[in-house]
């Protein structure tokens, strides 16, 4: 019996998905699905429908980790609402026009997904803050 096998996926999606089965059990009954996913990076609308996708695909019978670029903001990073003015000055828009969006972090969360990151207090943002100097990400705060 093989331990994992991985499968691309791109219908559907700006970049793609890639799924990792991995089988915790010998006897293959335990399945653990690893999703590394890159959602589009110009909008959360656009993105919000690849989650859909990306759920829909998932399914509810099997135990499942989403991982990757959301190119999304997530509400528990508490990013201040004002970031959308600066962010809008340097002609970002795909976190939002007129206030931050967090669409995508908030479908996967009431579809039962947990950040684990947030959860366990091990989260670091690098994305918009100054850590990054790409200018479709970095934020002067």
């Amino acid at each position: 019996m093989e331990t994992h096998r991985t499968r691309g996926f791109t219908e559907g999606f700006w970049h793609s998905a890639l799924c990792t089965t991995i089988n915790l059990t010998s006897d293959g009954d335990n399945p653990l699905d690893i999703w590394n996913v890159h959602l589009n990076p110009h909008g959360e609308d656009q993105r919000l429908v690849e989650a859909e996708r990306l759920r829909n695909m998932i399914g509810t019978s099997r135990l499942a980790l989403i991982v990757g670029d959301f190119n999304s903001l997530s509400r528990s990073d508490a990013y201040d609402p004002e970031m959308i003015n600066s962010l809008r000055e340097k002609g970002v828009r795909k976190f939002g026009e007129d206030e931050l969006r967090y669409d995508v972090t908030d479908f996967f969360t009431r579809q039962g997904f947990v950040d684990l990151a947030q959860k366990f207090d091990a989260a670091t943002s690098t994305v918009p803050t100054p850590a990054s100097k790409d200018h479709f990400h970095a934020e002067q705060l």
